[in-house]
């Protein structure tokens, strides 16, 4: 043993499990034989079936027993930064406050820097990152610039993907007057069938349908992701749209009680559970309470329409009893026009003939009266005049005149 006392510690791998550890201290000693040895990894992997001896490790007794960490690569730029949430494949990234400044103070990217990214973008052929530059994106506060040279970024990886040659597609990415709906873009994202790949000499190579179903809802969850930070669309009105595209669709492949709770106990977000549990939740109360409210308005309704019905029918019946009380008063008045009718004619008929004897009375009363008075005229006349006469003429004249006129004035009082 030397004078500083080191010891020696061996570097064990466990095959089965692939953990590494470090056996016992032991003193350095002189060269050991291989049975001694073969005795020290003996007792050191009591618990390891199978072991392999990779390094020796000197140490003195005063140093700790740590693993090396694997240190965080410094950024400081947004190329770094890019490069950093690429080389994650698509798990969660965040974007300290510290690294943020930094990036901000010159958010441009350069040729070169683009070029780069650009084989970092079309590496990762089934859009596992882009989503998650854009969610960063969102949490950017006070620094347009850096905020506009993320979503440049992920824009340009989307129009220059295949998923997204579509006319009509890049239409919606760039938010074009003529792009089509929501649903409708979503629809082909979620029917997107990759070019097969090429292999040597030529071959061309179809796609892992796992592969191509994890594409497509890479696809489908980054442009939700760009409507919601460019169309301006409302978590429910997403959450509908990831419904009718994608969830339900893939919910139709569960056809056994089974395979629906397998599915159900082999989600692992359950923060994502809890908001879509709260959601259709609310969603239920709100639709229970719709309900209560359309039972109350149709009783209300119906009550409405019972004393309407009963308003009609009592004005049915009051317009029955009006029409017969038109009908009797109809045919009274047809009676009494009749008598009346009657009457007259009958009085019209006693008049005429009143007046035809009347005219012919004075008719006859005038001749007479005439021919005493030219009798009483021509003894006037004569050489000899009469005068008496004239005077008997002129009083039977008067005398039948008076008796004439007594009896108009009898018969008008008749």
């Amino acid at each position: 043993m030397s004078k500083h006392h080191e010891k020696r510690q061996v570097q064990i791998t466990n095959v089965t499990t692939g953990q590494t550890r470090l056996s016992e201290p032991m003193p350095v000693q002189g060269p050991r034989t291989e049975a001694e040895i073969d005795s020290v990894l003996s007792q050191d992997a009591e618990s390891a079936p199978v072991v392999m001896v990779q390094q020796e490790v000197i140490s003195s007794p005063d140093e700790k027993k740590s693993t090396p960490k694997k240190s965080k690569p410094e950024i400081e730029t947004l190329e770094q930064f890019i490069s950093y949430v690429y080389s994650r494949k698509g798990q969660r990234a965040s974007l300290s406050s510290k690294v943020e400044r930094l990036i901000a103070e010159n958010p441009r990217l350069n040729d070169e820097a683009e070029l780069r990214l650009s084989g970092l973008a079309q590496a990762d052929e089934w859009l596992a990152v882009p989503r998650e530059l854009l969610l960063i994106s969102r949490e950017v506060v006070g620094f347009p610039a850096l905020r506009e040279a993320f979503t440049s970024f992920v824009m340009d990886v989307m129009l220059k993907h295949p998923a997204f040659a579509a006319e009509s597609l890049q239409a919606t990415v760039r938010h074009l007057p003529d792009a089509p709906s929501p649903f409708e873009a979503l629809t082909m994202l979620s029917t997107w069938q990759p070019a097969p790949k090429k292999a040597e000499e030529d071959k061309e190579v179809a796609f892992k349908p796992a592969e191509v179903h994890a594409g497509r809802r890479n696809a489908v969850n980054l442009l939700v992701t760009w409507f919601y930070c460019h169309r301006s669309l409302n978590l429910e009105e997403l959450a509908g749209l990831l419904m009718q595209v994608s969830w339900q669709e893939s919910g139709r492949t569960l056809e056994t009680d089974a395979d629906k709770i397998r599915a159900l106990t082999s989600l692992d977000d359950s923060a994502v559970l809890g908001w879509l549990g709260q959601r259709w939740r609310q969603q239920m109360m709100d639709a229970r309470n719709a309900q209560a409210h359309s039972v109350r308005e149709f009783e209300s309704a119906r009550t409405q329409v019972e004393a309407l019905n009963a308003e009609i029918t009592q004005l049915r019946s009051d317009l029955v009893d009006r029409d017969a009380q038109l009908i009797n008063s109809r045919e009274q008045s047809t009676q009494a026009l009749t008598e009346l009718t009657t009457r007259h004619a009958a009085e019209t008929m006693h008049l005429s003939h009143e007046i035809e004897t009347l005219r012919g009375r004075l008719v006859r009363r005038l001749n007479e009266s005439t021919e005493m008075l030219e009798v009483g005229l021509s003894a006037l006349r004569s050489n000899t005049p009469n005068i008496n006469v004239m005077v008997q003429r002129a009083e039977r004249v008067v005398d039948a005149l008076r008796l004439e006129l007594k009896s108009l004035g009898s018969d008008e009082n008749a």
